[in-house]
């Protein structure tokens, strides 16, 4: 069964929670942050992948795999892809990795300027 983990964007603090299974949501949302409201908050879910340096891909995360193939990775007809002008899979209709080498090199919330 495939492990779930979430990490959430704070839109009020600018800030990124870690990556966390869903019975420490709460906790962190409420507790850390006194967020009470979902909508204050932007969720994104793991891709299951790692990167070539260790790294869980969530979505929200901007990949490359070279230059030419650099986007921001997304949720789309059940599966995970990444784009900035073209959509790329990573993940087929079931849920396997279709094939991915690149690297994580940063998130659509801090590196914004990556994706121009």
């Amino acid at each position: 069964m495939r492990q779930i983990k979430i990490k959430y964007w704070n839109k009020k603090l600018k800030e990124m929670s870690e990556p966390m299974g869903i019975a420490l949501v709460w906790e962190t949302l409420y507790g850390l942050w006194g967020i009470f409201e979902w909508d204050d908050v932007v969720k994104l879910q793991w891709t299951v992948l790692i990167d070539r340096n260790s790294k869980e891909i969530f979505e929200g995360d901007i990949v490359s795999q070279g230059e030419e193939y650099v986007g921001e990775v997304f949720w789309a007809n059940g599966s995970f892809w990444y784009s900035r002008d073209n959509w790329w899979p990573i993940q087929d209709m079931r849920g396997e990795v279709t094939h991915f080498d690149g690297e994580a090199i940063g998130d659509i919330f801090n590196n914004q300027e990556v994706l121009k």
